[in-house]
């Protein structure tokens, strides 16, 4: 632009290559005008790339525990796994793990606690 020309780059709608998480990723705009008074001195590409991160969606994950009877030992059984804020119509399970009481006593609403679990689906495993 020369100097003192009033001319802005704007509009359009911008979308990853995919959905995945990644680092660097393309970035195609499309869409793109000149606005202001001066704009129709020049002319523009309406489509233009760039790049960008997808960051992991943090979500969180829970389990139930089995009730026991007495056994001298801390170990649990998991009896559910749970997700919650997982989107719509993506894939991924909470699996796997094992768990452990606090201590050996008895008690009621004991303390367990879980290791090893994984969030599994089409793309990978990562362990939680």
């Amino acid at each position: 632009m020369l100097s003192g020309d009033v001319v802005s780059y704007t509009g359009g709608t911008a979308t990853f290559a995919n959905k995945n998480v990644g680092t660097a990723k393309t970035v195609t705009a499309t869409g793109l005008s000149l606005t202001g008074t001066d704009a129709g001195n020049y002319t523009v590409n309406s489509t233009a790339t760039a790049t960008a991160d997808i960051t992991p969606l943090a979500i969180t994950g829970s389990i139930t525990a089995s009730n026991k009877i007495y056994d001298a030992t801390t170990a649990a059984t998991i009896a559910s796994h749970t997700l919650t804020g997982v989107l719509s119509g993506d894939v991924v399970s909470y699996t796997g793990g094992t768990a452990t009481f606090a201590n050996k006593n008895v008690g009621t609403a004991k303390t367990v606690t879980a290791t090893g679990l994984s969030l599994t689906g089409p793309m990978r495993a990562t362990t939680r």
